[in-house]
């Protein structure tokens, strides 16, 4: 064997041995690349608590029960507790170093999840938004500052700071002890100054809405601004003497304690998330709309008659008018309603009426009611009475209102009054024939041109003016005999489709029976027959 031979077989053994290194080599996984996050593998629902010191604040502590994140004499914010865990399962770090180069430790924070972790807070760089952080006594970590400032929020940022931010959902607000507000729409219990006892239950008033949006809003944006302690740690917090109102929403109570210890410019409060202290312009504003409830009626009461739209209304008797299917129920059978007549009562009970005085339980009844009318809608139900002078009551309230003498009317129109009365609705040219008591007019060709039969005297502009009054006819239902003067029938032929006939029979005061139906018929319409005879 030649040497070049020799050497061209070693070169062919060498490349195969590589090509082989490079095979198995490739079918070897990657190593990962580290892991970068603050604490690997860490699960929030795992933490059961989290513990905060700081080099010149408080310390702060937070433990779970359940699914709520609590703390000593204080309510906690389950927001900034959930912003911290989700920044401790997603934050990244950018670079490492020795631990030295961090500095001094600002706060520490030290999670249990089960294990125990260590992270301390340091120095931030110069010049750029980045902090060191020592996590469990390794090497320093560099982050972003948002990162190092989620992780250490203020004591105050750990709590509830809006105790009261519920207001506007809850079912009762308690104020002093006395004025309860419930319900929506709101009702306020209370006994008014001046007033005797002995008028039975004691008596409410629906309060304004507008009223109720002051109310409402001076609670919910009631905001804690700082500790009520010196060292600023609110389970250190002494405990604050009542000196002023006292407000329950819900089972959220709190009470005006005097000035704030560390703060006297702004107001002590104490309650069942712990104390703080809240802007004075805030709690004035609180104090203001408390004694608006506490003085005259007038100030806040809802002058509407119904807070909301009603689905139905019910007169005297129980027939009633349904709104949302706008049908009257009247002794047991259902009819079409006049859409614009309810309108006009919606529209009469959401007018404001005048308050025109507070009254007692007494002066009602010596009024003697003349009538009234209850609406229900989704809020609930509401009974208004009204007297032969004018004045209306609503129920269970002491309140005296007088409302426009058209809306008075409207209110007191019977449930006849709501079905539509509407009996046909044709084009007057599809009038081809009216007879009047056995005399027949036809409509001729020629718009105006009638014919008559037997022959006689035509007065047709009144004959077209009888057609118009007889294409639209509204008559509302009535009852009781009556002696028919006058027998009127009208043949309608549309353009498509066959003719149809009604009749009329006419009494004195318009009177009528039309298709057999008991109705009185519009002065107009009686009118118009008497001009075309």
């Amino acid at each position: 064997m030649t040497a070049s031979l020799r050497a061209l077989l070693v070169l062919a053994a060498l490349a195969g041995s590589l090509v082989l290194a490079v095979v198995i080599d490739g079918m070897r996984a990657p190593a990962p690349p580290p892991s970068r996050a603050l604490l690997p593998g860490l699960d929030p629902e795992q933490v059961t608590e989290l513990r905060w010191s700081r080099a010149h604040g408080p310390d702060s502590r937070v433990t779970r029960e359940a699914a709520i994140w609590v703390a000593p004499r204080s309510t906690v914010d389950q927001q900034t507790v959930a912003a911290v865990l989700s920044t401790l399962r997603a934050a990244r770090w950018h670079r490492r170093d020795v631990k030295a180069i961090a500095g001094t430790t600002k706060a520490q924070l030290v999670v249990f999840a089960p294990r125990k972790h260590v992270i301390e807070i340091a120095e931030s760089l110069v010049g750029a938004d980045q902090t060191w952080l020592v996590i469990d006594g390794g090497d320093a970590r560099l982050v972003d500052g948002w990162v190092a400032r989620a992780l250490d929020p203020s004591p105050l940022a750990l709590r509830m700071r809006f105790p009261l931010a519920e207001a506007a959902s809850a079912d009762t607000i308690l104020i002093n002890g006395k004025l309860e507000i419930k319900g929506h729409p709101r009702l306020l219990d209370h006994t008014f100054p001046g007033r005797g006892s002995g008028f039975g239950p004691p008596p409410v008033i629906w309060l304004d809405p507008r009223f109720v949006d002051r109310l409402e809003r001076a609670l919910a944006e009631l905001e804690l601004v700082a500790e009520a302690s010196a060292s600023g740690d609110a389970a250190a917090s002494p405990a604050l003497a009542v000196t002023g109102t006292s407000i329950v929403v819900d089972d959220v109570t709190l009470s005006e304690a005097g000035p704030c210890p560390e703060h006297p410019e702004l107001v002590a409060v104490a309650g069942s998330f712990g104390n703080g202290c809240v802007s004075a312009v805030s709690w004035n504003e609180i104090v203001a709309v408390v004694h608006a409830l506490d003085g005259s009626p007038g100030a806040i009461a809802d002058r509407r008659m119904t807070a909301d739209p009603p689905e139905w209304i019910m007169f005297q008797g129980g027939d009633r008018l349904e709104l949302n299917t706008m049908t009257v129920v009247r002794a047991g059978r259902r009819v079409a309603a006049d859409p614009s007549r309810a309108r006009e009562l919606v529209a009469a009970l959401l007018d404001e009426a005048e308050i025109v005085g507070d009254t007692s339980v007494d002066d009602i009844e010596s009024n003697k009611p003349t009538g009234h009318l209850t609406a229900l809608s989704a809020r609930g139900r509401n009974r208004i009475y009204w007297d032969a002078a004018g004045f209306v009551f609503r129920d269970h309230e002491r309140l005296k209102f007088r409302p426009t003498t058209s809306d008075l009317k409207i209110y007191q129109r019977g449930v006849a009054a709501y079905v539509d009365d509407h009996l046909w609705t044709e084009d007057p040219t599809s009038i081809t024939a009216i007879e009047i008591d056995h005399v027949t007019y036809r409509r001729g060709a020629v718009l105006g041109e009638w014919t008559r039969d037997p022959s006689g005297k035509i007065k047709a502009a009144a004959l077209d003016a009888l057609a118009s009054a007889l294409a639209a006819v509204r008559a509302p239902a009535s009852e009781g005999d009556l002696a028919v003067a006058h027998e009127v029938t009208v043949t309608i032929t549309p353009p498509v489709g066959a003719p149809s006939k009604h009749t009329l029979e006419i009494a004195a005061g318009c009177a009528a029976r039309v298709d057999g139906a008991r109705v009185t018929l519009s002065r107009s319409v009686c009118a118009a027959v008497a001009a075309a005879q």
